[in-house]
């Protein structure tokens, strides 16, 4: 019974739920009379690096993990964003990467980065189950890593010195993330990267962190955060969150399932 529930609570929420972006903008409305300071990953690294942040001001963290090409999603939540004056971090996946979309993004001041997921790829293509035999094969994944940011780069012309990992269904089962891959610093140094977005130097300073995928209600959560005042405030949304995209959330579901099926055998 729990599995019929859960499975039908997957098809409303991928094909069927209405479009929630009226409450993401709702959100930047309230910042904006709160007071808060809009920063992306980006920004608000440089301001921590410059010694910028400070105890009286109120910032908020907006970052987009693109996982999906929900792209009518994300139109949406970009003009909520210029309306406002808001500055967000997208993270797009090499499969999610939309160009006219990304040059949107920049021209509203925006940050476009990569959201990597290497380790996932390397161990689906081997067929590896073992995270300490996909581990041993570091060098080749960091390689891959470095080739596939080299052309992210060409085709944005993004400098993107911050990147985002991705939580992909293989790094659940091997119990490993993809953010091993720059756990190495002389290679982050060499590929260009400044920030993981995950680092304690950035995250450290964050008072309140708040993800759409973990939430059970994000905006009511996002909205008592600033009405109490965090002083530096984190916000993570994924597009697949805030509205339904059919052939979107299709063509990740079956991706999912061929995984699956194909790590399992």
């Amino acid at each position: 019974m729990r599995g019929v529930t859960g499975l039908c609570r997957r098809v409303y929420h991928d094909y069927l739920r209405p479009d929630q972006t009226t409450g993401y903008e709702a959100l930047l409305r309230m910042a904006v009379e709160n007071g808060y300071v809009f920063e992306t990953v980006s920004s608000f690294d440089q301001r921590v690096r410059e010694g910028g942040v400070q105890p009286q001001s109120r910032y908020c963290i907006l970052r987009r993990d693109v996982d999906t090409k929900a792209l009518s999603t994300l139109r949406r939540m970009l003009q909520a964003e210029v309306k406002y004056g808001a500055r967000c971090s997208y993270f797009f996946r090499d499969i999610t990467l939309d160009i006219p979309l990304v040059k949107q993004i920049t021209a509203a001041g925006g940050e476009v980065s990569y959201h990597y997921e290497e380790m996932a790829a390397y161990a689906f293509a081997h067929r590896i189950r073992d995270a300490e035999k996909l581990r041993a094969a570091m060098l080749e994944i960091r390689e891959m890593f470095r080739q596939d940011i080299t052309a992210f780069r060409e085709k944005t012309g993004c400098d993107c010195t911050t990147v985002a990992s991705h939580g992909d269904y293989i790094n659940r089962m091997l119990h490993c993330t993809n953010a091993e891959i720059l756990e190495s610093a002389p290679f982050r140094e060499s590929c260009g990267i400044a920030r993981e977005a995950y680092d304690i130097e950035q995250m450290r300073y964050v008072t309140c962190r708040i993800a759409d995928q973990s939430s059970k209600n994000f905006v009511e959560e996002a909205a008592c955060a600033m009405q109490r005042g965090e002083p530096v405030l984190y916000l993570l949304t994924h597009p697949r969150q805030w509205g339904a995209d059919f052939r979107a959330n299709a063509r990740e579901d079956f991706l999912r399932l061929y995984h699956g099926i194909a790590m399992r055998q």
